[in-house]
């Protein structure tokens, strides 16, 4: 269980950094186009097309790196007191805070680890 507990939060990890890439790339391609359609039906607001994009590419940049450093920080905790515990008692503070940042899964599996688990290599 703990070779597979790795395998989740790895999975997670990897996930989220190319689901933000994704995305930001898909915004980049087709937010410019979104945003001067947007000031086409309402230039009341006083912003350039160029300037809106670059408000919103700045703050949904802001957000993911957020969620990635929170997903890529915990895991790699995680991952370092997978190879250092020695007991289940070491595992329980970073076994939750991995369910609730990382990975749902890898958090479980880290929770559901027994002694005998964490002594073989």
């Amino acid at each position: 269980m703990k070779t597979a507990s790795k395998v989740f939060i790895i999975l997670s990890m990897v996930i989220v950094a190319l689901a933000a890439i994704l995305t930001l790339s898909i915004f980049g391609s087709f937010g410019y186009a979104v945003c001067s359609e947007t000031l086409e039906k309402d230039p009341s607001s006083g912003l350039s097309a160029q300037q809106l994009f670059t408000f919103a590419m700045v703050g949904i940049s802001v957000i993911y790196a957020f969620a990635i450093a929170s997903v890529e920080i915990v895991g790699a905790i995680a991952l370092k007191k997978l190879n250092t515990a020695t007991s289940k008692d070491q595992l329980v503070g970073i076994g939750v805070c991995t369910l609730i940042f990382c990975s749902l899964i890898g958090g479980i599996l880290m929770l559901c680890l027994t002694d005998a688990d964490l002594k073989q290599a």
